[in-house]
């Protein structure tokens, strides 16, 4: 019985501990009505902005194929992106592009030599004015290669510095035995209507672009070489250009405004004078009645007497420059722009839609 209270003491010992454990337990594990307080962290900051491997903002132009004779190829801006408009081969003539994609960040497009492979070329990089390619054709080929800038850009940026509208005249090539380019409006843009020299005559312009900013044409002389010209800037009567030919050779050129081509009717000239009936000298008698409408002009009817129906297909006003379209039956479509007007005279350009001729022509005021 001496041992008892020794026992006791075990068990009261071991009660506590149980009862110790027990609420060290509760503490550990909460109930379920208690919900652990939420710990904050800090904002995490946005990742930094990582610069694109390649600016390929300097695409627009055109690219000299060095591993061919001579191709070209034109690049030219398309929404927010870019896109192959032609490739060019002088030797070959015509546009041979079939297809063009821009993805990614990534330029594509095929092109297939007649009677031989079709190539597809993808863009890697641009360092100034190489652009660098990797190609693969349907026969099992591939490679790289650099296109190079058929017009490097120099101190000036490409571009006009002044107004586009300017541009429209007659323009003297000084580097020339007399050769004159006219410029004219067409559809809102620009357009080269011809390249003559006096002492061979003769239409010698051969292919020409318009992208929005910069007029780019290219002429042959018979039995000689062919140059293509790109404008700069235009300063009243001073158009400054770029030119290479396919001899390897290139420079600039200062081109001198023909006296009597002035400047375009929307530079000044009273527009409402547009609005009348006017006669187209060149045709049995067709007159083309112009009106008021908006802000701006349209072409309300073409009309020959002889045929007796309203031929007009097309109209638009844009930048001061009135365009038209009108379809004789069973003959051309012609696109007709404004250049010029007066009391007496209204001066535009005319071309077949489909291409081939084209001119300019003074319109007669029917009273």
């Amino acid at each position: 019985m001496k041992n008892q209270p020794k026992v006791w003491l075990i068990v009261a010992a071991a009660a506590l501990a149980l009862s110790g454990l027990a609420c060290g337990i509760n503490t550990v594990k909460p109930t379920p009505t208690q919900v652990p307080p939420i710990q904050i962290l800090p904002a995490t900051p946005p990742p930094a902005t990582i610069a694109p491997v390649n600016d390929m903002s300097g695409l627009v132009g055109s690219w000299l194929d060095p591993d061919t004779t001579g191709a070209v190829t034109t690049i030219v801006a398309q929404g927010g992106g870019y896109a192959v408009e032609s490739v060019i081969n002088p030797e070959r003539g015509g546009n041979e592009l079939t297809a063009s994609n821009w993805s990614g960040g990534v330029l594509t497009w095929t092109y297939c030599v007649p009677d031989r492979a079709c190539v597809t070329s993808e863009t890697i990089s641009l360092d100034g004015d190489n652009l660098n390619t990797r190609w693969t054709n349907d026969q099992g080929g591939s490679g790289n290669t650099t296109l190079t800038r058929t017009i490097p850009l120099s101190g000036n940026p490409q571009g006009n510095l002044g107004s586009y509208q300017d541009m429209i005249g007659s323009w003297l090539d000084p580097d020339t035995t007399g050769t004159v380019t006219k410029i004219f409006g067409l559809e809102g843009g620009l357009a080269v209507e011809s390249v003559i020299n006096p002492e061979r005559g003769g239409n010698e312009l051969t292919t020409q672009n318009w992208d929005g900013n910069v007029l780019t044409w290219t002429y042959c002389v018979p039995n000689g070489n062919c140059i293509t010209s790109q404008t700069v800037s235009v300063n009243g009567d001073l158009l400054e250009t770029t030119w290479y030919d396919d001899q390897g050779r290139s420079g600039s050129t200062t081109f001198e405004r023909v006296a009597g081509t002035g400047q375009p009717a929307f530079s000044g000239a009273d527009m409402s004078l547009l609005v009348g009936k006017w006669l187209d000298p060149d045709t049995t008698g067709t007159i083309t009645t112009i009106v008021a409408q908006g802000s701006g002009y349209a072409v309300e009817s073409v009309i020959n007497p002889d045929r007796g129906v309203n031929e007009l297909t097309e109209t638009s006003w844009d930048n001061g420059v009135l365009t038209w379209t009108y379809c004789p039956g069973g003959m051309h479509c012609i696109v007709s722009s404004s250049i010029s007007v007066d009391d007496t005279t209204l001066t535009a350009t005319w071309a077949w839609e489909d291409g081939g001729n084209n001119g300019t022509t003074e319109f007669s005021r029917v009273p």
